[in-house]
């Protein structure tokens, strides 16, 4: 895919530089997602039984960033989510596949609306880890009646399509089985910024090309594997990062304030001048946007 630098200048303005960023994530899923996924025809069935909407994300320390940023989106737009975020750094397909039965093999990070202890939490925390030497994700896919999954490949391997199967058709047939009405979602990793060392390789590192060329790899695989296995849509946040990348008219170090690293976005805060929490705030209009049909103003 190729991308057109815009002339407009980035907003300086923290509040300009927000509303800029929803405008990224919103483009982002008008262009990535069927249009199946982009409106219910009905209301949603969390909805409908007054409930939080229940997502469970399975993914690595790219998917973390997401752990406070889209509760506190969903919560802005008066959304109500318990969120459950099971996480191995560095995890591939390949391992979330092989230890569907394995205990404690997750950090498990709580973040939930419902309160600990009741018959819709039985993670024992609200905010906090869960104890996960007691849990599997068979297990935890068992103990709530999940409205989302969300799915993430490792992200050195993401443009590799060959690498996504057969874990991934493994992943989406056990959580079928188990929960056979949840959606489930791709949670499409970005590309390492163009800073990184020569030393990640010539096919995902070091210069502009090769970033793009990257991402590109990434868009093809997921977009491939999305509509082998049926899956529900993309949360594209790999897509909205390379807007907001093109977004400068001319390409400098502000053209990756997405990281703070070369890689994670992970901010702290959401001040306009500090690269990760940018990132970090565009992923949470994204998951926001993709999963729960709105994001905040």
């Amino acid at each position: 895919m190729k991308y057109v630098r815009s002339t407009a200048a980035l907003p300086v303005g923290r509040i300009r530089l927000f509303a800029a960023l929803r405008g990224l994530a919103l483009a982002a899923g008008l262009t990535i997602l069927p249009a199946a996924a982009l409106a219910e025809t009905e209301t949603p069935r969390w909805e409908q039984e007054n409930r939080p909407c229940r997502i469970l994300s399975i993914g690595n320390s790219f998917s973390a960033q997401i752990e406070d940023g889209f509760p506190a989106a969903a919560k802005a737009i008066g959304k109500s989510v318990d969120f459950l975020h099971c996480k191995v750094g560095a995890s591939t397909l390949q391992n979330h596949s092989d230890n569907l039965n394995t205990l404690g093999y997750y950090t498990m990070v709580v973040r939930f609306t419902t309160p600990a202890g009741s018959t819709g939490n039985p993670f024992g925390t609200a905010k906090g880890n869960a104890t996960a030497a007691d849990w599997s994700t068979t297990e935890i896919l068992k103990a709530l009646d999940w409205d989302v999954v969300t799915l993430q490949q490792r992200s050195i391997t993401s443009s590799d399509v060959n690498s996504y199967d057969p874990y991934l058709g493994n992943l989406v047939t056990e959580i079928r089985k188990i929960r056979p009405n949840v959606k489930i979602y791709f949670h499409q990793t970005w590309t390492f910024d163009r800073y990184g060392p020569a030393s990640w390789g010539k096919e995902w590192g070091g210069d502009v090309a090769k970033r793009d060329a990257f991402y590109d790899g990434i868009n093809n695989a997921v977009s491939t594997m999305v509509a082998k296995h049926s899956l529900a849509g993309v949360i594209p946040v790999g897509y909205a990062t390379q807007l907001f990348r093109y977004r400068k008219p001319v390409i400098d170090q502000a053209d990756d304030f997405c990281s703070n690293d070369h890689q994670h976005f992970n901010g702290s805060s959401l001040k306009y001048y500090e690269p990760s929490a940018i990132g970090k705030y565009l992923q949470a209009l994204v998951f926001a946007g993709t999963l729960l049909g709105e994001v905040p103003t």
